[in-house]
Parts: C-alpha cells; structure tokens; sequence
C-alpha cells in the first residue's frame, strides 16, 4: 500500500492556518489512516499558528499519524528538509499553509501516484484559491 507524507511548513500564518485546518480535516475525513501521515514544521513563527497547529494535532493523531516540529530558526529550506528527514510515507507532498485541500483531493493524489514509475517527480498542485486551468482540472479528469 502506498503512503503519501503530507508536509506544511508555516511561519507567522495565524490568520491563514486554521483554514487548511479545516480543509484537511473535510477532505481526509474518510481518508485510509495507513496511506497519510502528516508532518508540520513550525518555522520558528512569533504568532499564534504554533498554538493553532499544536491544539489540532492533539485532536487528530488519535486518527492519524501526525508529527509537529519546531525549528529555533528560520529557514525554508532547511524546513522542507526537515520534512523529508521524518516523512514515512513514498511520496511527500509539501502544501502551503495559506492553501486549502481542494475537494477529493486525497484520491485524485492516490490516483495520480499510483501508475508513476518509483523515480518519478511530480511538481505543482491544486489549490483553493487558484481559478486557472491546471492540476486541478487534470486531477478532475481522473474522477
């Protein structure tokens, strides 16, 4: 069974991070525990979207295994490092703390992975907030 890593590194994005919160929580509702696992990397942010994170993460674990880490210092790169080093899954999808999972989008991710060859990588992806043909529609297609 394949499993996808579901990453989001956040800084200072209290106004924005309960949001994809709750779009994680609508669309992995009847998601399979064993194909996600969630990992978010605190950037080392001066808001309230640690406190955010860490009060969702107590309630979801119970469903799935999610991971939260607090880096005492600000980099992206080394974030999405950070990332890849914990992630279990085969594939590690990065999303954005100020997006939200578009509807079905953890079986159009299962879909689209499944016939790519081991050494594949994918770049790009779908958003809420994004109105151009792209990702999406492809991953609509595959419905």
């Amino acid at each position: 069974m394949m499993k996808v890593s579901v990453a989001v590194v956040f800084y200072n994005e209290e106004k924005v991070i309960e949001d994809l919160l709750a779009s994680i929580e609508s669309q992995f509702e009847n998601a399979n525990p064993e194909e996600f696992e969630f990992i978010f990397i605190d950037n080392n942010s001066t808001d309230q979207s640690f406190r955010f994170v860490k009060s969702w993460v107590e309630n979801w674990s119970s469903r799935f295994k999610v991971q939260l880490i607090a880096r005492s210092q600000n980099s992206l790169s080394l974030a999405r490092t950070d990332a890849l080093n914990k992630a279990n899954g085969d594939w590690v999808a990065f999303i954005d703390a100020d997006s939200q999972i578009v509807e079905g989008w953890p079986r159009l991710v299962k879909k689209t992975l499944e016939g790519l060859p081991d050494d594949a990588a994918v770049v790009g992806g779908a958003s809420s907030y994004t109105g151009e043909a792209s990702w999406h529609d492809y991953a609509k297609s595959l419905a």
